[in-house]
C-alpha cells in the first residue's frame, strides 16, 4: 500500500528545497522546450528560490510536493488569487502556477490525486472556481480530463489561454 503524504515546501529545509529543485528544473525544461524556448539553470534556479523564499507569508499561498511512499513525486505551486486578471479574471479564484509529477510517474494516477487534494485545499480556501494556463503539449489534455475548461479568455502575461474550473 502506497503512503502519500502533501507536504508544504519550507525554505529553511534543504531536503524540501532539494526535492523541489529536482523537479522544477525538469517541469521548467518541458515547458520551454515545448515553446521552443532556451532554458537556463541560474534563472530557473533563482526563480524557484524566490516562489519558495515566500512560503508562510499568507494562508491561502501554497508550494507543495507530492511524495509517495517517501519518494518525492510531484510538486504544485498554488494560491488564491488576490488580485485576478483586471478585466478577465475576479480576486478570490484559485490559481495554479505550475504543476509538475515526474514523468515515470504519470498516467498512473498520481496526478489526478494531487490535483483532488489541490482542489480541497482551495475549497477550504474559500474558492469557487480555480483557473490555470496549461503547457498545449502535456498539460493540455491532463488539465482537460480533470474538467477545465478553455474560457476563451488569454492570459495577458504568458499569451496563452485561460482555462477554468467550477469547484463549489
Amino acid at each position: 500500500m502506497n503512503t502519500i503524504n502533501y507536504i508544504q515546501i519550507q525554505k529553511e529545509n534543504s531536503k524540501h528545497v532539494e526535492d523541489a529543485k529536482a523537479l522544477w528544473l525538469p517541469f521548467t525544461a518541458e515547458l520551454k522546450k515545448h515553446k521552443d524556448e532556451r532554458f537556463y539553470v541560474d534563472q530557473v534556479t533563482d526563480n524557484l528560490m524566490k516562489r519558495i523564499g515566500i512560503q508562510g507569508l499568507r494562508d491561502t499561498m501554497h508550494f507543495e510536493l507530492m511524495y509517495i511512499n517517501d519518494e518525492c513525486i510531484g510538486v504544485c505551486n498554488f494560491a488564491i488569487d488576490l488580485g485576478g486578471i483586471k478585466g478577465l479574471i475576479d480576486k478570490g479564484y484559485g490559481y495554479i502556477m505550475g504543476f509538475y509529477i515526474t514523468p515515470d510517474k504519470r498516467r498512473l494516477g498520481h496526478g489526478r490525486t494531487f490535483f483532488q487534494h489541490i482542489e480541497n485545499v482551495l475549497i477550504a480556501d474559500g474558492a469557487n472556481y480555480i483557473y490555470l494556463t496549461p503547457d498545449e503539449v502535456t498539460g493540455l489534455p491532463f488539465w482537460e480530463s480533470m474538467g477545465f475548461v478553455n474560457s476563451h479568455l488569454i492570459d495577458p502575461d504568458e499569451k496563452l489561454p485561460i482555462f477554468i474550473k467550477k469547484i463549489k
